[in-house]
C-alpha cells in the first residue's frame, strides 16, 4: 500500500498448528481469508477494477501476475455461487453463446425479468437441461394436487417446451444478454477454456456476492 508516496509493507508471521485430522494447517486471521495470500481488504479492491476493465489491466495496474489476478475473480464467484439462495424464478431464458470459433458454444440459462445468469452449461446438448426432468420428479412427489396439474401438463408438451428453446421463439431477453456476454468477451481477451469463460460470465452477470466476508462490504 501507498503511505504518504512511500511504498509500505507490512509483514504477519502467521502461527500454524498441526491437527491429528488435516496435519499441519495455517491459523485463520481477521484480516484475509484462508489460502488466498491476499488481505480481504485488498482483493475488494481488485473485484471493484475487475468490474470495470479487463483482467490484464487490472493486472498490470495492480502490478501482480495475470494468474493472480484471475484467482481472485475465480475465489470471488466461487463465494458468491456458495452463498446464492433458491430462488423463484417465472420467466427463464435459455440461449447459447459461442466460446470460440468452430461452432463452439456454451449455454445460458437465465432469468429473463432480472437479466440475471443462473447457470453456464457446458455445451448445447438438450442433456444439459435435464434439470427439467428433476424439477418434475420432485413435484410429482409433493403430493399437491395443483402442481401435480402444472406436472402432467408440463410432460405432455416437454419436447416442444425444448424445442421452442432450441429454435429461440420469443428469445428477445436472452439474446440481449448474450450481446452483454459477448462485450466481456471482447473485453476478457484470453480465455483459455470454458471454465474461466463461465467465471467470467458469472462474474460480471450472475448478480452474485463477491466479496470476502472479512472485507467489510
Amino acid at each position: 500500500m501507498d503511505t504518504c508516496q512511500y511504498k509500505t509493507i507490512l509483514v504477519a508471521d502467521v502461527p500454524r498448528v498441526k491437527c491429528e485430522a488435516h496435519g499441519v494447517v495455517t491459523v485463520s486471521v481477521p484480516w484475509a481469508e484462508p489460502g488466498s495470500g491476499l488481505t480481504s481488504l485488498f482483493e475488494a479492491l481488485v473485484i471493484d477494477w475487475l468490474k470495470e476493465a479487463s483482467i490484464s489491466a487490472v493486472s498490470r495496474l495492480m502490478n501482480l501476475s495475470w494468474n493472480a489476478i484471475d484467482g481472485i475473480m475465480q475465489r470471488a464467484v466461487k463465494r458468491g455461487r456458495s452463498r446464492r439462495e433458491e430462488i423463484a424464478v417465472s420467466q427463464i431464458g435459455v440461449d447459447e453463446t459461442a466460446f470460440k470459433k468452430r461452432h463452439d458454444y456454451v449455454m445460458i440459462v437465465s432469468d429473463q425479468q432480472t437479466g440475471t445468469v443462473l447457470h453456464v452449461g457446458q455445451d448445447r446438448k438438450k442433456e444439459t437441461l435435464k434439470v427439467w426432468e428433476q424439477w418434475l420428479s420432485w413435484a410429482v412427489r409433493s403430493r399437491l394436487d395443483p402442481i401435480k396439474e402444472v406436472v402432467k401438463a408440463i410432460k405432455a408438451h416437454l419436447w416442444g417446451i425444448l424445442n421452442t428453446v432450441v429454435l429461440k421463439v420469443s428469445n428477445g431477453p436472452a439474446e440481449g444478454l448474450n450481446s452483454r456476454i459477448k462485450m466481456i468477451k471482447v473485453r476478457s481477451r484470453v480465455l483459455r477454456n470454458k471454465e474461466r469463460f463461465a467465471c467470467v460470465i458469472y462474474f460480471h452477470l450472475g448478480g452474485l456476492d463477491l466479496y470476502p466476508e472479512k472485507a467489510g462490504n
